[in-house]
Parts: C-alpha cells; structure tokens; sequence
C-alpha cells in the first residue's frame, strides 16, 4: 500500500523548487556536453541540447523535457502559489523519473568507456 504523502511546508516546497531548478541546469549542461564531446555543434541553449538529446536516444519523453523547460522559466523568473503547485507535483510524478533515467543513460557510457 502506497503511504500517503504529507503537504510540504512552504520551506520544504522552496527547497524542491529550488532543487529542481539546480538538477535542471546541471543536467543540460551535461546533455551540451556530452553531445559536443561526440561532434554535435551549434547547440546554443537547453532547448537546442533537449532536441539534438532527443534525436539520438538520450532521452525518453521529449515533450516533458520541454516541459521542465517551461517550468524553470516559470519558477525562475516569478513566483505564484499556483504555478508553484503545479511544478511541485510535475516534479513529483514526471521530472524525477526522467532526472533518474537520463542519470542511468549517462551512467551506460561511463561504464562502457571503463572496459
């Protein structure tokens, strides 16, 4: 049985906020480069590397990729109870699969490069 989630107090909902935003940045940048370390070029902001990512496999779920994107625009730029809850609970159920399957994806070439 699934244990029921408790309400984050304000704090705790600015601290994933702010998490997601740091895990976010962290994990384009890596994308960038990555893809530039195989010979991708003009890759000049997240969308460019979340497209060139998505064309080769790196990622699953381009549209929530782009997503995340809209949802750091949104919580960097202004704040709203609302807009909060709602990158919250993507956070929640969509952002941090995909956060763990590209840290997965990563992990394959690390290891691979190892043998």
């Amino acid at each position: 049985m699934r244990a029921e989630r408790r309400p984050l107090t304000k704090l705790e909902a600015q601290g994933m906020i702010q998490s997601f935003e740091y895990t976010f940045e962290l994990a384009w940048k890596v994308l960038k480069d990555f893809l530039e370390s195989r010979g991708v070029r003009d890759l000049y902001g997240s969308r460019d590397v979340i497209r060139a990512a998505f064309q080769r496999d790196l990622l699953d779920n381009g549209q929530i990729w782009m997503a995340m994107i809209e949802s750091r625009n949104l919580t960097s730029y202004t704040y709203d109870d609302a807009i909060a809850d709602r990158v919250l609970t993507a956070v929640r159920q969509q952002y941090i699969l995909l956060f763990d399957a590209l840290n997965e994806r990563m992990r394959s070439f690390q290891v691979e490069g190892q043998e």
